[in-house]
């Protein structure tokens, strides 16, 4: 979304709507104009994000990328599920 892609790739385009319905692309699209948003803001007022102290600190200190990711992979099924129920109305739509 940041660079655009979808515009001028097609196949990007594509996979984005076999992937997501068209409210996750929504949903997609608004995040990264929020964070395109952030970035902008914080880049001109040279925000300092990460103080060293927090750094320092290792706030997942004691958790493997296994353990993140189990924890992040919970979220599949309801996606899933989502997306499962959304389908047919997003192919109703599209045939109008």
């Amino acid at each position: 979304m940041t660079r655009n892609t979808a515009k001028s790739d097609q196949a990007v385009w594509e996979d984005m709507r076999r992937l997501f319905t068209d409210a996750e692309i929504v949903e997609i699209s608004m995040a990264c104009a929020m964070f395109n948003m952030i970035n902008r803001l914080n880049d001109s007022f040279w925000t300092e994000l990460e103080p060293e102290e927090y750094t320092a600190a290792k706030p997942v200190k004691g958790r493997t990328v296994e353990d993140i990711e189990a924890y992040a992979g919970r979220f599949a099924a309801t996606g899933e599920a989502e997306r499962a129920r959304q389908r047919p109305v997003a192919a109703t739509q599209s045939t109008r």
